[in-house]
C-alpha cells in the first residue's frame, strides 16, 4: 500500500485522506503534509486521523476525505463512503455545528452520521448543544 493511499495532495482533490479498500490495520505516522504532521490509521473497521499529535476524527469504517480543510475550530471535507458511517470529530468541544450537504444541525461530536455516497461536510466547534 503506497503513502498516497493514506494521504496525498493533488490539484484536483486538494488534501486527500483514506481509501475505501484498506488492508488489515495499517498505520502511517508523522507524515509532514501542508505544514502539519499527520498520523493516519486505516482498516476495514475504521479510519483514524491525528494532526500534530491530536486526534481529529475516527470513523467506524473506511472513508475517503477530499479537499480537507482544518482551521480555527473548523473542519471541512468532501466525504465518500460505500456504507453509512458514524464519525467522532474532535474540535475541542462536545458538540458541533454540522452542515452535511444542505442540512445544518448541532449535535454531539461523537455521533456524526454520514450516509453512504458522496457528501460535503463542514463541522465547527459549538459552544452549546442547542
Amino acid at each position: 500500500m503506497g503513502i498516497e493511499e493514506f494521504i496525498d495532495v493533488t490539484p484536483w482533490e486538494g488534501l486527500r485522506i483514506g481509501t475505501l479498500r484498506p488492508p488489515p490495520h495499517s498505520l502511517l505516522r508523522r507524515i509532514s503534509v501542508v505544514n502539519r504532521h499527520w498520523d493516519v490509521s486505516l482498516s476495514p473497521e475504521s479510519t483514524r486521523v491525528m494532526v500534530d499529535g491530536n486526534e481529529l476524527l475516527v470513523s467506524d469504517g473506511p472513508v475517503v476525505l477530499r479537499n480537507v480543510q482544518l482551521e480555527n475550530g473548523s473542519f471541512s471535507a468532501a466525504t465518500f463512503s460505500s456504507r453509512a458511517l458514524t464519525m467522532n470529530i474532535r474540535l475541542g468541544t462536545p458538540h458541533l455545528r454540522l452542515q452535511l450537504d444542505d442540512a445544518v444541525s448541532v449535535l454531539p461530536a461523537d455521533r456524526v452520521q454520514i450516509p453512504a455516497g458522496r457528501h460535503r461536510l463542514t463541522a465547527t466547534a459549538a459552544k452549546e448543544s442547542g
